[in-house]
């Protein structure tokens, strides 16, 4: 492994001068001229350098890794938002460490111990509303991080007032979708939610959204039109297609789908039952993935916005480990979704 001590032995300089060049230190009595700064990074490059990281924490020095903890078995929205996340951190000069555990609370608290014994400058917390083998979410995992390390979670803790998030507005998304297909003359709007493991706040706060458009739109909210189901269940077209059955001799005019995963497997179980799609039934998803363009007819859907999602995160806590001042209301940043209008509503 190749050392500031061997960079100094090759350029014959002192390694307190290779240590300002590859430090980027720019204060101080130690300089370097340019053509003694280029001659150094060059030899760096040469011996593949890599700094030490324990080395530098040791000293005080930030490590440049931010830890991210999110599901493993998260949908599609999060990889790609991840995705976004860590180009826009490696513009910004931060590398990333990403944890990932499955129904298990204990794993996901064991990431906070293990990114801040291993010197993370923050972590970004995706998995924080983890829910509990018994369906119920989870306690206490905000804190447990906030306690350890810089903390940015992605939706805001609903347990903790003191923290720093950025959360995507899931209650306009669906109120905003009701108020939409009720504009177009719908007036029996059913809703398809995740039940198991996936149910817990974040389908509290869509049903909301949903019961707030109907109250807004004058449409009596009735339960039955509420269908719950396990995207892990083995036969979820059948437990979809009888559900999807049961809401056509209700007289629905129109289904909302909390993801586009669900909203897809509606469309297809409507076509086979005979079903014109949008004139006898509409179909609204929410993530805008990629299915959403490419199944028939495309799939009215709302885009997530990782764009914006992915920037504010890191920008957030690039600030907090900066030790730039962030108040509680800058620090709480709530992203509306944006209605992607295609031909099945």
């Amino acid at each position: 492994m190749t050392t500031i001590k061997d960079i100094s032995r090759e350029a014959g300089v002192s390694m307190a001068v290779v240590s300002v060049v590859l430090n980027n230190i720019t204060t101080g009595r130690i300089k370097a001229s340019a053509a003694t700064a280029e001659r150094i990074r060059n030899i760096a490059s040469r011996l593949a350098y890599r700094p030490n990281l324990v080395a530098r924490q040791l000293t005080g020095k930030k490590s440049g890794i931010i830890g991210v903890v999110m599901d493993s078995c998260s949908s599609q929205v999060y990889y790609d938002r991840l995705s976004k996340m860590e180009i826009h951190a490696a513009s910004k000069g931060y590398r990333f460490m990403i944890g990932q555990a499955h129904n298990d609370v204990d794993k996901i608290k064991d990431y906070a111990q293990f990114f801040a014994g291993y010197g993370v400058d923050g972590i970004i917390c995706m998995a924080h509303d983890y829910p509990a083998v018994d369906g119920k979410c989870s306690s206490g995992i905000a804190e447990f991080f906030t306690e350890r390390c810089r903390t940015v979670f992605f939706k805001k803790p609903s347990e903790i007032a003191d923290c720093y998030s950025v959360t995507i507005d899931l209650a306009y998304n669906f109120h905003e979708a009701v108020r939409y297909l009720a504009s177009t003359g719908r007036k029996k709007i059913a809703f398809f939610k995740l039940s198991g493991f996936y149910e817990g706040p974040t389908m509290s706060i869509a049903e909301s959204g949903y019961r707030k458009g109907l109250d807004e739109a004058g449409l009596k909210f009735d339960p039955r039109l509420v269908k719950s189901t396990e995207v892990e269940h083995m036969k979820l077209y059948e437990k979809l297609d009888k559900q999807v059955r049961e809401l056509q001799k209700a007289g629905v005019d129109a289904i909302i789908a909390v993801n586009d995963f669900i909203a897809a497997g509606v469309l297809k179980c409507l076509q086979l039952s005979g079903v014109k799609v949008p004139d006898e039934i509409a179909v609204v998803g929410c993530d805008n993935l990629d299915i959403a363009g490419l199944v028939h007819p495309g799939l009215t859907t709302f885009d997530q916005n990782n764009d914006q999602v992915a920037v504010r995160l890191v920008d957030l806590l690039a600030d907090l480990i900066e030790n730039r001042p962030v108040t509680q209301s800058d620090g709480n940043i709530v992203i509306r979704p944006t209605m992607i209008r295609r031909e099945s509503a």
